[in-house]
């Protein structure tokens, strides 16, 4: 599904590794599952496999139906005729504007917080790490100096 939906950006396996590095280097990381894809991403093995990140220290979950802005909705739906034909008359009847119907959206929330309560995530909004950056003087770089150091 990868592949298809996001061609060219790094596979899933190759964003955990890194993921796992920042924490272990003491970097708070979270994980978006954005858009969710009705008929193709929505399954509770799929949203289950993107929370299994907290397996590699993800500190936050969160997800999100699709919405189809106006060209967005045509662009789309060109793919899902040619790649999933089966679910394009599911598609133009759930989206006659940008947003999922109301019904899904719940549902899709419901499943999403049970999941994060079983990996442990609880209530992002309290239990995300706060990261306070202290202001300070930019320090000059000499030019062999490359402006990320991170061991990645």
């Amino acid at each position: 599904m990868w592949r298809l939906i996001e061609p060219g950006t790094p596979p899933p396996a190759s964003r955990l590794r890194v993921l796992a590095r920042l924490a272990a280097a003491g970097v708070p990381c979270g994980v978006n599952m954005a858009p969710i894809l009705p008929g193709l991403t929505d399954t509770d093995a799929a949203i289950v496999a993107v929370a299994a990140a907290r397996d590699h220290r993800a500190t936050s979950f969160w997800a999100a139906p699709l919405r189809l802005a106006p060209l967005v909705k045509e662009h789309y739906f060109e793919i899902v005729a040619r790649q999933f034909p089966e679910l394009l008359r599911r598609y133009q009847c759930s989206y006659p504007g940008a947003d999922a119907p109301a019904a899904y959206r719940e549902q899709l929330r419901a499943r999403i917080a049970a999941i994060k309560t079983h990996y442990d995530f609880g209530d992002s909004a309290s239990r995300d790490l706060e990261v306070k950056v202290e202001p300070r003087q930019p320090a000059r770089q000499r030019p062999d100096e490359r402006q990320l150091a991170l061991p990645l």
